[in-house]
């Protein structure tokens, strides 16, 4: 007999992978949407009040559960020996494994932490209201139970298409996950590799202790934030956990709330604060924290009425992970250092740290359930895309960033992100500007752009001709010149006046010195015949032999 409701077990939240979403143990649905980095405190004052009103429109628009999962962790390191050469039939192939290479190693050397935020939408419906109901059947031909409870598929991806604009408002690109994308994910997290015909997670081996909890060899530990800061503060406020050294779990989970419901329960909170404040001015006594509470209070219900501002349930938790113990109690450590200068108040959920870490993981459900309530300009704050992690898949390598620790690479060739790009290089002599010049140009051959270097010092022809491109030398007597007349054979009609066709007048005046009037036309004129009748590539020669 197949028990329906058994008790859960690690592993078993996910049941399914289908379409585009997971499927809980209950039969609820989740759709995951990854989401771009944004670099939030490098934006101009008027593009960050458009980039939070953006987010605050966001909030309002979600009709069902949400939940923002930040996650760190160490770049892995690939293989880091040096390719041989007889294994590549195309030089550029061969550079770019040497480049792989080179990268391989230097993450092996310097721990590199890349940083992902996601957004799980859940349906409004939630898992425990369809447990009340039928959500199985069973057939003949399988001994397995199928999920019989009405779609909530369909108006999640809605949910999810919405989203994915409102998020391009935002200024970042959002893609719901796919099935190979999910499995990975899951795979990722419960720290096992996809196995061919797996559809979702299976039970795990773990060991569930009062302070943390292990998980095939890894150990984690989870906090509950019970306290935000107490004092205003802008959104950028959680920046200290972007640059978080270790692997971190960030997950906070918003349930928009009735507006009616939240009236209510604000007009009994004011009514108690009122009475609490006769009380005391009965007695003489003056009481700082209802002096403060109440005008807030007044000031959010009236916010509330005029549907400026929605309530919301935020839970916030934190989860660290480490392979030993010892390494566990540092990033814990780490963890508690950064929250105290975030002003928030941390506690552990002893004895219950696998909830935790589910909590914490980009499933969308709040086993924990502790959970504040808090209005649309608070949750606001808590923004998480604030500094941009430059890790595109196929862009050049620069380095990482010193700050977060993230990867620098994207591609400056890239059309669709840099309609007009630019590099500046600017650095004390030494300090290798030439060689970051020149690996930008062997990025590019790697990938099969060209580009022309202007090398006045002679330092890239080395690296030109070990490339198979074309080292001119432009001196006198060198054999090498450059043909002003060129710009001219491509022009549209030669009779129209243009740019390039002034520019070699200019050219030829400041040769022979200053001309006048007619000796400008008469130039102009042999240059017009000399470019239309000449039967190979005409040169500047041309002109003076005319003459």
């Amino acid at each position: 007999m197949v028990k329906l409701f058994r008790q859960a077990a690690f592993g078993d939240e996910v049941s399914d992978i289908q379409g585009g979403l997971i499927r809980l143990r209950g039969g609820a649905p989740r759709a995951i949407v990854a989401t771009s980095s944004l670099n939030y405190q490098g934006l101009a004052p008027e593009q960050q009040s458009r980039s939070v009103q953006a987010f605050r429109d966001l909030l309002h628009a979600q009709s069902g559960p949400l939940q923002l999962y930040l996650r760190i962790r160490r770049v892995p390191a690939g293989d880091a020996r040096e390719p041989e050469r007889a294994g590549f039939a195309e030089t550029s192939a061969y550079y770019g494994a040497l480049t792989r290479s080179f990268i391989n190693a230097h993450l092996q050397d310097t721990p590199v932490y890349q940083r992902e935020i996601f957004i799980v939408l859940g349906p409004v419906d939630s898992g425990r209201q369809l447990l009340r109901s039928w959500l199985f059947r069973f057939d003949r031909s399988r001994d397995q139970p199928s999920i019989v409870a009405s779609d909530l598929g369909t108006p999640l991806r809605q949910r999810a298409e919405a989203l994915i604009e409102q998020l391009r408002r935002i200024g970042l690109r959002g893609q719901l996950l796919s099935d190979d994308a999910l499995s990975k994910l899951l795979a990722e997290l419960y720290g096992r590799g996809r196995q061919d015909g797996d559809t979702g997670p299976q039970r795990q081996a773990f060991a569930h202790r009062a302070d943390n909890v292990e998980i095939n060899g890894r150990h984690y530990l989870s906090f509950v934030v019970n306290r935000y800061p107490g004092e205003e503060v802008e959104p950028g406020w959680l920046l200290p956990l972007l640059s978080f050294k270790g692997e971190l779990h960030v997950s906070t989970h918003i349930l928009p709330l009735d507006t009616d419901r939240m009236l209510t329960l604000l007009h009994h909170r004011i009514r108690d604060l009122r009475a609490d404040d006769l009380a005391h001015l009965e007695s003489g006594e003056v009481d700082g924290t209802t002096m403060r509470t109440l005008p807030e209070a007044l000031a959010v219900h009236q916010a509330l009425a005029r549907n400026e501002e929605k309530a919301f349930a935020v839970s916030f938790y934190l989860t660290i992970g480490a392979a030993d113990p010892v390494e566990l109690r540092s990033q814990a450590e780490a963890l508690r250092a950064s929250c105290r200068r975030m002003m928030l108040q941390t506690v552990q959920p002893f004895f219950e740290m696998r909830q935790g870490l589910v909590s914490s993981w980009p499933l969308g459900m709040d086993v924990l359930g502790r959970e504040l309530i808090l209005h649309t300009s608070a949750v606001t704050t808590m923004m998480p895309w604030l500094q941009e992690d430059l890790a595109d898949a196929d862009g050049h390598y620069w380095g990482y960033n010193k700050e977060t620790g993230g990867l620098c690479i994207f591609d400056p060739f890239d059309e669709g992100r840099f309609s007009n790009a630019n590099i500046a290089v600017l650095a004390h002599s030494g300090a290798g500007k030439s060689y970051a010049a020149a690996s930008v140009v062997l990025s590019g051959y790697t990938r099969g752009i060209g580009g022309i270097v202007l090398d006045p010092e002679a330092e890239y022809g080395g690296m030109i001709r070990a490339l198979g491109g074309t080292y001119l030398h432009l001196a006198a007597g060198s054999g090498h010149a450059i043909n002003a007349l060129d710009p001219l054979l491509f022009g549209v009609d030669a009779d129209e006046p243009s740019d390039q066709f002034s520019d070699v007048l200019d050219l030829i005046g400041l040769m022979c010195g200053r001309l006048d009037e007619v000796e400008r036309a008469q130039i102009a004129a042999v240059t017009r015949s000399v470019i239309s009748n000449s039967k190979q590539t005409p040169v500047l020669g041309d002109i003076w032999h005319q003459l």
